[in-house]
């Protein structure tokens, strides 16, 4: 038999009442479970739980709810969260099972990265295929972990075995049929401690800012031949307007990944572990001639990724998400609108760490524009012509170089 969390917003039926909230309530136990030849999931929680230190109504107070000692087998999926906040996957065994050992949709309403009360997923042993258990005849292709697309995930102390070919991945990026199935994603994932036994596939990339891995203590290359430990590296997707002195072979000490990240449809690289990938989305564009080409985001002195168009997504559901690299500028257009006497849309820009900043140029003004304005909250200002320094300027700045008729803004 398999479980099911489903937490309604409020009691339904007989014992109806709006002053019981399940979806935050705190967590009680569950361990020492076992779960096999189910067609679905072990364990499902769906849709909603943000757990809470009181679960009173209206409660913020995020805590932990600590899912353990699971030991699921011959399974679509071992456990799935769908919408969660600080939910815990803890001491699982996790074998066999078609489609993953642990999945997540979306993470939010938590304690982001924080071990003690953040979602986390640790002291778990994942077995891709087990030749005792496996129908002759029938492949592997199966994920150890498909995180969230969200931030704020850790993993710690997983045993990664048997993920060793085309489709049998360790670590691969999620897709919610309803809401974004490609070119979604961006968000960084904290990972420590992973012991990989006869894998070779370590992670697929699907496309650029498709997932992004922040290599805590080195395990994650752990093994691999001519690497050096490099602790707090970003392992993530190659694109062309990464800065080549801080991502891949030619950045100092990266390395190359090789096969163990090379086998997505976008190989892996390294960066330096002062890199920050930004996330940048955008939608709501105008001039509307732009919608439905090509992003274009080119580093200045370096190189330009073409983005592509999405008609759905996470934050911006007919737009357009890349990571930018800190402390860069990036020159942002669009292919099919090269030139603008008014330029439009809204952003989310995220993902900084104390330091960074990124600076964003526009090109393609005639003229100076009468007004500019960054932030949702900030007053329209005509745009000053003195360069933009991050030390001294705030974020939500903007300068206009009347020269090369472009606009600048920095966030931080």
């Amino acid at each position: 038999m398999a479980f099911r969390y489903r937490m309604l917003e409020n009691p339904s039926g007989p014992s109806t009442t709006t002053t019981i909230c399940p979806r935050i309530a705190p967590m009680g136990v569950f361990e020492n479970n076992t779960v096999h030849s189910q067609g679905w999931f072990a364990l499902w929680i769906h849709e909603d739980y943000f757990p809470t230190t009181d679960g009173v109504c209206g409660s913020t107070r995020w805590d932990k709810a600590v899912f353990r000692q699971l030991f699921a087998w011959n399974n679509g999926k071992g456990p799935e969260c769908v919408n969660c906040g600080g939910v815990q996957f803890q001491d699982m065994l996790l074998v066999n099972n078609v489609e993953a050992g642990i999945e997540g949709k979306i993470l939010k309403l938590g304690n982001l990265y924080d071990p003690m009360t953040g979602p986390l997923y640790k002291n778990v042993y994942v077995v891709a295929h087990e030749d005792s258990l496996t129908p002759t005849g029938d492949r592997c292709n199966s994920r150890a972990v498909i995180p969230p697309w969200s931030p704020g995930l850790r993993i710690e102390n997983m045993i990664m075995r048997n993920f060793n070919g085309p489709n049998c991945t360790a670590l691969f990026g999620t897709v919610i049929t309803c809401l974004c199935t490609e070119l979604c994603g961006g968000y960084e994932y904290r990972i420590r401690n992973i012991t990989w036994e006869n894998t070779n596939n370590r992670a697929e990339f699907r496309w650029a800012s498709d997932v992004l891995f922040r290599d805590e203590d080195s395990s994650m290359v752990a093994g691999i031949t001519g690497l050096r430990p490099m602790n707090g590296a970003l392992i993530m997707p190659y694109a062309p307007h990464l800065p080549s002195s801080k991502c891949g072979p030619t950045a100092p000490g990266a390395g190359d990944l090789g096969p163990a990240y090379g086998q997505g449809t976008v190989r892996g690289v390294r960066c330096l572990p002062e890199v920050t990938a930004i996330r940048y989305s955008v939608g709501q564009l105008s001039p509307s001639q732009g919608v439905g080409g090509n992003m274009t985001v080119t580093l200045l002195k370096g190189n330009t990724q073409d983005v592509p168009f999405k008609s759905r997504g996470l934050t911006e559901p007919n737009g357009w998400m890349t990571t930018l690299v800190n402390n860069y500028t990036f020159e942002v257009g669009w292919r099919n609108a090269p030139a603008f006497t008014n330029l439009s849309y809204v952003a989310h820009v995220e993902n900084f760490r104390p330091g960074d900043y990124v600076i964003v140029r526009h090109s393609g003004f005639a003229k100076q524009p009468d007004r500019v304005q960054v932030l949702a909250n900030q007053k329209p200002i005509a745009p000053p012509t003195v360069p933009l320094n991050p030390a001294i300027n705030e974020t939500g700045s903007v300068y206009f170089n009347a020269t090369g008729k472009y606009v600048e803004y920095l966030r931080k």
